[in-house]
This record gives structure tokens, sequence and C-alpha cells, in this order.
């Protein structure tokens, strides 16, 4: 979170005005996040709001060449939640501008990230293409490393890697992540979901069935009229005979 709308009034004895103590470290007293806007003189108690800059904000996308891998959560047990989250929020060692938790049975993959190349000032991450279903990063790498990217994790995303299919995975348990090898590449994700697909398929069925119905009863009226009309033209050439 880059900014945060905080009220302007400190009340202690109110537990919901307290959330501005989120944006300061207890152990740097002295660093203050800077104020974007504040009303002015006299309009105090009319606009009871500030606009604060986060001075700790993450980027949207960024590389990491340090990662720990986890087994993914197989139910909605709590207390499964409670042990990613935890390392998450606990783990003073973890530092998640430069490494990574993910959620993933392929270890493997992961510890071969591992690479000295943290910090690189010639590693970037560029947006291409930002809208609601679709984002386009290009990306380059000193080292292969995993690319995280601060937005929500949900089933239906999918992702290529230089116009290959890649895995996305689970990482920081809320974003989504890719792995990407050394050097320049595009990165595209795109929102799929798979209930959207089962729809239009069953929609594409129950038309073709209803066309084949109406098909099928028009070439009933078709047979069936001509030979009303002989069944009634047959006695009166008979009795012509």
């Amino acid at each position: 979170m880059k900014y945060f709308v905080l009220p302007l009034f400190e009340v202690p004895t109110d537990e919901y005005r307290g959330i501005g103590s989120l944006l300061f470290d207890p152990k740097q007293p002295s660093r203050k996040a800077p104020v974007l806007f504040e009303p002015p003189p006299g309009k105090e108690a009319q606009i009871d709001y500030q606009v604060v800059l986060n001075a700790d904000y993450f980027p949207r996308a960024w590389i990491v060449h340090q990662a720990t891998a986890v087994p993914p959560l197989q139910g909605f047990e709590k207390s499964d939640r409670d042990r990613i989250i935890g390392q998450l929020m606990l783990n003073e060692s973890l530092d998640l501008r430069h490494s990574a938790l993910v959620e993933t049975n392929r270890g493997d993959e992961i510890v071969a990230l591992q690479s000295p190349a943290v910090g690189n000032p010639a590693e970037t991450c560029e947006f291409i293409e930002q809208e609601a279903d679709r984002v386009t990063l290009q990306v380059r790498a000193a080292a292969p490393g995993l690319l995280v990217l601060a937005e929500t994790f949900y089933p239906g995303w999918e992702a290529t890697l230089d116009n290959e299919p890649a895995e996305v995975l689970r990482t920081n348990r809320m974003m989504r992540g890719v792995l990407i090898p050394q050097g320049e590449h595009t990165v595209t994700f795109v929102y799929r979901p798979k209930l959207v697909y089962w729809s239009a398929a069953v929609s594409a069925v129950g038309w073709g069935v209803l066309v084949v119905a109406i098909f099928a009863v028009l070439t009933t009226r078709r047979v069936r009229r001509p030979l009303e009309t002989t069944s009634r033209l047959t006695p009166r050439s008979q009795e012509r005979a």
C-alpha cells in the first residue's frame, strides 16, 4: 500500500483511529511518513483526514532470487493458514523485497533460484499493458529468479513467458509469481476462469441441440405434406379410371 488516508486528529480513546501507528517503526522513532495532504487552516473541523505516503511501500512487481517452498494448503483448516501466515508475519529474517514464500510441491525448482543477484540495479520490471483481466510486463533478470506480482492470486489466472505457457505460483500467500530465466523476457498474465469456458461450451451444445431439433421438425413437415396430397388425389384418380 503506497498511500494511506488517515484521521487528522489523534484520539487515544478511539481504537479505530490508531491505524496510523502501522506506518511508523517503533525501533526508529525519528522516522515519520511524509504527509501529502492536510486541510487548509481553519478547515480542520470540516476535513478530518490526511493523505500519508508509506515510505516503505513495495512496487507492484519485482524480482527475487531467494525463495522458500512450502506445501500447498489442501483444506480449509485455520491452523494450516496460520502456519503460512505466521512465517510471513513473524519471521524477521524473511525480507520479502529479496525473498518469497511459494506454495508448491516443486521445491527443487525453488531452491535453484538461490543466487547472489540481490538488489541488482540492472534488473527491471516495466509494465507494458495493464487491464483488469490482462497484465503484461517486460522484465530483465541478472540471474534466474522469481517475478513477484503484487496482485491477488486467484484460480483462473494463466501466464505466458515469451509466449510460452508458464505456471502461476501462489507467492506470499496472496500474490502471483512466475519463474523466469536470466535475461530479458515478456511475461503476460491473463484471467481465463474455467467456469466461463464451461458455460460457453454448455451454451454452444444447447444451441446445437436447438438447431438440430428445429431442422428435424421442418424436415418432418416437408415429408408429410407430399404424402397427404398424394393420399387425397388417389381416390379421384381411381373414380376416373
